[in-house]
């Protein structure tokens, strides 16, 4: 996230070029962190998320569609994608010590250099729940400033109308598909869950069934071996 001087568009082209994640809980930590805190700030459902996927989307063969990925990094113009935060930390710390200081990372790609005071440490800067936390202050305060939600996204990527316009865009339309796409996510839960409880009243029905039978037949069974006492009483006599 730079948000005065450099750019960081190649970001989001790189999205969707790396594989898919090896974990999958990774591949939902952003979305997990960016819900809860658009809820603890009350920010407008999803905005957030919208945003962690442009700034560091990778395609999700799972979800078929980009996520936010946790170990990403942008620096000197190129977008990484890490498959540890172990590594992610590592990279920060080598770029660093090559004197590189204007470095994006995480969830939001946060940038260390334009955002010194964000976090005590690349690790932290690298926790999700820090991350995006930072950023949802920060988009917090644009707001405030621009008295616009449209106007603070742009901002959060540069306050230059050239390289914020666009961006905007990419936000507005990834927070579209964010919308319908969880709204298809609910119903396939909603879906499995009636799924799952029909199947659990048809599971329950047969047995009760099934009991009844047992019973029948145990009746039956007594019944018979009733009547066969009595006719070798009968016999008897």
């Amino acid at each position: 996230m730079r948000f005065f001087i450099v750019s960081i568009l190649a970001l989001g082209a790189l999205a969707g070029l790396m594989p898919a994640p090896a974990k999958a809980d990774d591949a939902r930590i952003c979305a997990q962190m960016t819900a809860h805190v658009e809820q603890q700030y009350r920010l407008p459902a999803m905005l957030l998320g919208a945003v962690a996927v442009t700034e560091s989307g990778r395609y999700d063969r799972n979800r078929r569609a980009n996520s936010a990925w946790p170990w990403t990094l942008n620096a000197e113009g190129k977008g990484q994608f890490f498959d540890t935060k172990a590594q992610a930390v590592a990279a920060v710390k080598q770029l660093q010590k090559r004197g590189v200081k204007s470095i994006d990372v995480g969830c939001m790609q946060v940038n260390l250099f334009h955002h010194p005071d964000a976090f005590m440490s690349v690790e932290e800067a690298l926790d999700p729940a820090a991350n995006v936390d930072y950023a949802a202050r920060f988009l917090l305060e644009l707001k405030d400033k621009t008295r616009s939600w449209h106007q603070a996204v742009a901002a959060y990527h540069s306050q230059t109308a050239t390289l914020g316009g666009p961006y905007r865009q990419k936000v507005m339309q990834a927070w579209g598909k964010e919308v319908i796409r969880d709204g298809e996510e609910r119903r396939q839960s909603v879906l499995a869950q009636w799924q799952e409880r029909r199947e659990a009243a048809l599971a329950k029905a047969q047995a009760m069934v099934s009991a009844r039978e047992a019973s029948i037949a145990a009746a039956r069974a007594r019944s018979q071996q009733l009547a066969r006492i009595e006719i070798r009483s009968a016999s008897f006599d």
